[in-house]
């Protein structure tokens, strides 16, 4: 596709339902975002303001550890008290305990695999981006969905995986 930007425009649901990245496993999830997706630190600090790491709310994002088959969201600044109380390391994070990530100290023998990755609001165009350039799957009925698009236009690779049929896509 000659224009990256539309890419991730025809993607923006897709990158809110989630996309999957092979990854080295044992990493902080930080570690992930710079060293694997080749997000800058001061981006990270400055535009994730809130992470989710399995449904949980993460404030330390270099102590969460990517394992297999995880899920992690990612969101820029949400506002109101929700956002106010979802932001990492924000003052009402105190409020959220019960759903908040802690470290279950389980190790993972694996060295890569899949770790799913879900996009909100100001994230989407350029962590989408990034993500792009990395090379991302996306399940059979999302490869589907983009029927009549520009991307059905553009080379993929079908793979079969454990999670099933699911297709790369890469700029």
């Amino acid at each position: 596709m000659k224009n990256p930007t539309r890419f991730v425009q025809i993607l923006s649901r897709i990158f809110q339902s989630g996309v999957f990245v092979n990854a080295t496993l044992g990493v902080s999830i930080q570690e992930l975002l710079e060293n694997q997706l080749n997000l800058s630190k001061d981006f990270v600090d400055c535009n994730v303001a809130t992470v989710f790491l399995n449904g949980k709310a993460v404030d330390k994002i270099d102590k969460a550890m990517v394992r297999k088959d995880c899920e992690i969201a990612l969101s820029g600044a949400m506002p109101g008290f929700v956002g106010a109380t979802m932001r990492r390391g924000g003052y009402y994070g105190t409020m959220r305990q019960a759903i908040s990530y802690s470290d279950d100290g389980c190790l993972s023998s694996e060295n890569e695999g899949l770790v799913r990755i879900k996009l909100y609001n100001s994230l989407i165009d350029p962590v989408g981006m990034s993500l792009a350039q990395h090379g991302f799957l996306i399940t059979q009925k999302d490869w589907e969905s983009l029927s009549g698009t520009d991307i059905k236009e553009m080379p993929v690779r079908e793979l079969d995986t454990q999670n099933g049929k699911m297709y790369l896509l890469k700029i």
